[in-house]
């Protein structure tokens, strides 16, 4: 295997910009869907579908619950023993279109996520949480629905070199723990902010994006 160049276990921000959309809430499937989706879409490699997990959502919506301030903190993971992502955002949006009121986001919502109310979309990776847990943040200035947050993840697809197991041109370390193979359950939280804004959280387990191994 090649030899992934990052810290061990990384806690990894996506940030968003976003219209103001009314609420809703997200299900497991929403959050499942556009994961096994790209796990599914990596050809000659057979990468298992994710599961949900409720201890693991439990564990995100814990610390969602903690980020009502919607600063940049990472959880840590729980002493990294879950791999996570977490999107943020001050107005709620839907996976599939605006202006929609408060409802459940099929899978469909997060397969076909809109992006028209987000503009300077901006990556900031952080420092390995050095625990058994990975992590991904996402930050809006708006509502983003799980759909949309996993999609800044595998949006960073086309950054990802495989040959040389590494980024090239941009960030890839969200895509990658998504798609890890070695990652088989996960669990999602979502708050939305004293601001307005809508901070969400995916755990993983076991953890992506580990030193000097490949993704698959």
């Amino acid at each position: 295997m090649g030899s992934f160049s990052v810290l061990c276990i990384l806690s990894l921000i996506s940030i968003v910009s976003c219209s103001n959309i009314t609420s809703a809430q997200d299900s497991p499937a929403d959050y499942l869907k556009p994961h096994n989706t790209a796990r599914l879409a990596i050809e000659g490699f057979n990468i298992p579908n994710l599961v949900w997990d409720n201890k693991i959502s439990a564990f995100a919506q814990n610390y969602d619950n903690q980020r009502k301030d919607c600063k940049v903190i990472p959880s840590g993971g729980n002493g990294g023993y879950y791999g996570e992502n977490l999107a943020i955002s001050n107005s709620y949006i839907n996976g599939a279109k605006n202006n929609i009121t408060s409802a459940q986001d099929s899978p469909a919502d997060y397969l076909k996520p809109h992006n028209a109310a987000r503009s300077a979309i901006e990556v900031i990776p952080s420092g390995g949480n050095g625990g058994h847990y990975g992590e991904n943040l996402a930050i809006s200035n708006g509502y983003i629905s799980g759909a949309e947050a996993v999609k800044l993840w595998v949006d960073e697809q086309p950054h990802f070199d495989h040959y040389n197991n590494k980024c090239i041109d941009g960030e890839c370390l969200h895509y990658t723990q998504v798609i890890w193979n070695d990652s088989l359950r996960v669990g999602c939280g979502k708050v939305k902010c004293d601001n307005g804004g809508t901070f969400i959280t995916c755990n993983y387990y076991p953890p992506g994006n580990i030193p000097g191994q490949d993704p698959f």
